[in-house]
């Protein structure tokens, strides 16, 4: 092998390895140390080479690429990668990255279906609200009416009317029809309890229903329990039964005693 076919091999094998230190320097896959051994060594080699009878000037034009096109592609720059520490296999772009910001926003369909919701509560609360008030605003009726109603149920249970009139008024303020309901659960004009109620219902007014809101049949039941308990003889204990407190006995006594007539 002549010392120009040799030059020309070194030549080869140096832009191999400047090829190759380039290709890796980043990730460090291979030793540059190493790569520049071989380098430096070919070079050394390279030095003896003009006793063959090569000129200097030949050998540095093997190793100095003069073609434009080859400088301007060894100073082509590369993307700078770093590793991640959790994750050396895994390459990370050095370029700041901003904070993500995941936000949670509600679509169009869950909005209309929400506000539908909303708007049937309300509907219902409406309705409930329009049923409630619906008996209370029943045309109220004259003194005289309520008397002659307390009065009727009264004599048709043998006790003093007065005494009916009394606890209609201190349950309800003498309603004729309401559906106003206690927190216990006593309901209508005469507050009573279902219970209480399935027991001493009195159709009073003979539309053939025993309505607990309405004042034609709840004096009348009214009247049949204090009866049953003993209004007749004993006002205080037919009392006790229908509220169980001695307050509430006298708080009726004293109103049956300012009643007139």
């Amino acid at each position: 092998m002549t010392g120009l076919e040799l030059l020309t091999k070194i030549k080869r094998k140096v832009g191999t390895l400047t090829s190759t230190l380039k290709t890796y320097r980043v990730t460090r896959r291979l030793s540059a140390t190493m790569l520049a051994g071989k380098m430096a060594g070919m070079v050394a080699l390279s030095t003896i080479l003009p006793a063959n009878g090569l000129a200097a000037t030949d050998v540095q034009s093997l190793f100095i690429p003069q073609s434009p096109q080859i400088e301007e592609q060894a100073t082509v720059e590369r993307p700078q990668l770093v590793l991640d520490a959790t994750d050396p296999l895994s390459p990370i772009d050095v370029l700041d990255r901003p904070e993500l910001t995941i936000t949670v926003t509600e679509s169009a369909a869950e909005a209309k279906a929400r506000a539908e919701r909303a708007q049937r509560v309300l509907q219902r609360v409406a309705t409930v609200q329009v049923v409630a008030t619906h008996a209370d605003a029943v045309a109220d009726v004259s003194l005289e009416v309520k008397r002659e109603l307390a009065k009727s149920a009264a004599a048709a249970y043998g006790i003093d009317w007065k005494l009916v009139e009394a606890v209609w008024q201190i349950e309800s303020g003498k309603r004729w029809k309401t559906t106003v309901r206690s927190s216990a659960g006593a309901q209508g004009p005469m507050q009573f309890m279902a219970g209480t109620w399935s027991h001493y219902a009195v159709d009073g007014n003979g539309d053939g229903v025993t309505d607990i809101t309405d004042a034609r049949d709840a004096v009348y039941a009214g009247a049949k329990y204090l009866a049953a308990n003993g209004a007749a003889t004993n006002v205080d204990g037919a009392l006790l039964r229908y509220n169980h407190a001695q307050w509430y006995v006298t708080k009726v006594k004293n109103l049956v005693a300012s009643i007139e007539g």
